[in-house]
C-alpha cells in the first residue's frame, strides 16, 4: 500500500502501542482504547527545551530519549501504525468512537510532516 512519504516516525503511546499489537500489555477490567496518540519525531528533536518533556532539546540527545512526562512513547514508523490500526479497526478492537490525536514539538519541519500525518490518517 502506497501512502507517500515512508519515513515519518512517531512515537505513539503506551497504549496504542499495546491496542496495536507492538507492545505486550493488557488493560484493566477490559477497558479498550478510544484514541490513537501520536507524537511527531524528528531525528535531531525538539528545538525547545521545557524542562519536564522527554523531547526537550537538551534531553533529545541523551540515550533514553523515549519518555514523555514520565511514560514510554515507543519509536513507529507511520505506515505500521496505519496498518496495525487498518487491521484491529475491523475486529472490535477500538471502541467507539475511533480517534487520533496527533502531537507536535517545535521544528522547523513539524507543520508539514503534520499536514502530512493527518492526511494520510
Amino acid at each position: 500500500m502506497s501512502r507517500g512519504n515512508r519515513l515519518i516516525t512517531v512515537r505513539l503511546s503506551t497504549a496504542a502501542d499495546i491496542t496495536l499489537g507492538f507492545s505486550y500489555g493488557r488493560f484493566e477490567r477490559g477497558a479498550r482504547l478510544y484514541c490513537i496518540n501520536l507524537l511527531l519525531f524528528f531525528q535531531d528533536g525538539c528545538k525547545a527545551n521545557c524542562l519536564y518533556c522527554g523531547q526537550a532539546r537538551d534531553v533529545a540527545r541523551a540515550a533514553m530519549c523515549r519518555t514523555l512526562i514520565r511514560v514510554d512513547w515507543p519509536l513507529r514508523k507511520l505506515d505500521e501504525v496505519l496498518d496495525a490500526y487498518e487491521a484491529f479497526v475491523g475486529n472490535g478492537t477500538f471502541a467507539r468512537p475511533y480517534r487520533f490525536c496527533v502531537a507536535t514539538i517545535t521544528h522547523p519541519r513539524a507543520a508539514k510532516a503534520e499536514v502530512e500525518v493527518i492526511r494520510r490518517i
